[in-house]
């Protein structure tokens, strides 16, 4: 019993002779000069054109992401270069409470309601210790 592989084969052995035909055409168009429709590349051209076309497929987003990293670069460069104005920083906690209590009073004044009048050196900074709290229960 013939195999489907043997059945192809003897169906289709006229065509060997019109193929080995056109092979030798397209040799002869590719070794006299003319168009070479796939070039003789070494493996490691191979590879770096690869690579040198994704780089290239790539170049605006890489462009942009450069320029955006440079961006975050400059902004987080430190301009100051006196140590005062580094030892004044120290206080920034206080000015920021400051500032906050402002426009918490000015937030307040806008929208018109009151506010509850205590003054800043009264008010504690964190949360209150346990031994200082008094406690609401009575004792009999």
């Amino acid at each position: 019993m013939k195999t489907p592989r043997q059945i192809l084969l003897e169906r289709h052995r006229s065509a060997e002779p019109k193929l080995d035909d056109l092979r030798r055409v397209v040799v002869a168009k590719a070794t006299n000069g003319g168009e070479n429709p796939l070039p003789h590349r070494p493996e490691g051209r191979c590879v770096a054109s690869a690579f040198r076309e994704t780089l290239l497929s790539l170049r605006w987003h890489l462009a942009g992401m450069t320029a955006a990293w440079i961006a975050v670069a400059l902004f987080n460069v430190d301009h100051s270069s006196n140590s005062n104005e580094r030892a004044s920083s120290a206080s920034a906690p206080k000015q920021l409470m400051t500032s906050l209590r402002e426009n918490r009073r000015l937030l307040s004044e806008a929208m018109e309601t009151p506010m509850p009048e205590q003054s800043p050196a009264m008010r504690p900074v964190g949360p209150q210790r346990r031994s200082d709290r008094q406690s609401a229960e009575a004792t009999v």
